[in-house]
């Protein structure tokens, strides 16, 4: 388990090694884990499987982490079972081809 402590730094442990599941959080200092997925997207690419946590149930922000290539979200607070409770469903549609769609949905 690796922890990064702000948006920069997610991004560059995820350029340097593979995981087989990122928890990002939505509001990270200096660059936000929607900044990071619009860092990693790639049209035709395998998304590293991202679930995103987040306080905030904005369904604009959900929708546009999903957009970017997430895999899932996880409102806080959370307990490890609801944790658990996606991360199978989350390693599924890691393996799914990957389709990154900009502008509105």
């Amino acid at each position: 388990m690796f922890k990064a402590n702000n948006g920069r730094d997610a991004l560059d442990m995820m350029r340097q090694q593979r995981f087989n599941l990122i928890l990002l959080d939505v509001h990270m200092p200096i660059m936000s884990g929607l900044d990071v997925l619009r860092s990693v997207a790639r049209p035709g690419v395998p998304m590293l499987p991202v679930l995103m946590v987040t306080a905030n149930r904005n369904i604009d922000t959900v929708n546009e982490a999903m957009l970017l290539g997430c895999v899932g979200y996880v409102v806080k607070p959370f307990t490890p079972e609801g944790l658990l409770d996606r991360t199978p469903s989350a390693d599924r549609k890691a393996q799914e081809p990957r389709r990154v769609r900009r502008g509105q949905p």
